[in-house]
């Protein structure tokens, strides 16, 4: 059971990793679930564990395979490609400083609190003064705000999937309709490779796969030049 990736397959090396408990195990209804973003069968909990964990593995090419018999357990399986050959990434140096001709005051919207802090501290040190918002609602309300003051953001970053509020993709379409002009990113852990940003929200100017590092952040923001 490989949820949307059951013909992907890891060739040549690779590091297998199992993770097994004996446990009530998962039921069958279920199973298929636990890998969507918010799916919890506990009162407590966003949900999002599992749904990150997939997503930073297939990020890495490698697969997250789950078996469960009620009664008995549950055994995940990790398989993660490897190389050989000892691999150096190349040490580039990433600028503290705003790209030319662009600077100024980001919005990011997110209703993980640590990664609003985490985000919120890259976004610093590049340079910008950084406002925050935990739901869609919060993020329409300041984006207005400053419009209307004449301190309007130069850039958004929108969290699509939020948990009991509005997600990205439709706070996007309103502050489009507010402002044709105002340059959206989108932010998610699920986004497909070579995800085209039009699939969500027409005018959005861009989409970043969390969790995303600071080189791939800035990148995200000079693509909006």
């Amino acid at each position: 059971n490989i949820p949307e990736g059951k013909d992907v397959t890891i060739m040549g090396s690779h590091v297998r990793i199992e993770i097994s408990d004996t446990g009530t195990g998962i039921p069958p209804e279920q199973i298929q679930k636990i890998f969507d973003p918010y799916y919890t069968t506990k009162s407590e909990g966003s949900g999002l564990g599992l749904a990150l964990s997939i997503s930073i593995i297939r990020k890495h090419g490698g697969i997250l395979d789950v078996r469960s018999t009620v009664g008995e357990g549950t055994t995940f399986t990790i398989l993660l490609p490897v190389s050989m050959e000892q691999v150096y990434p190349p040490v580039t140096e990433v600028s503290t400083m705003p790209s030319r001709n662009f600077s100024g005051s980001v919005l990011i919207m997110d209703d993980e609190e640590l990664i609003l802090r985490v985000s919120e501290k890259m976004l610093q040190s590049l340079g910008h003064r950084v406002l925050s918002a935990k739901n869609g609602e919060e993020a329409i309300a300041l984006y207005r705000e400053h419009k209307d003051a004449g301190d309007p953001f130069c850039a958004l970053i929108l969290d699509v999937n939020v948990s009991g509020g509005m997600g990205g993709e439709v706070a996007a379409t309103a502050i489009l309709e507010m402002d044709p002009a105002a340059r959206i990113i989108l932010s998610s852990g699920y986004f497909k490779e070579n995800e085209d940003p039009k699939d969500h929200t027409p005018g959005i100017s861009g989409i970043i796969t969390k969790p995303y590092l600071m080189d791939e952040l800035k990148q995200a923001l000079i693509g909006l030049m």
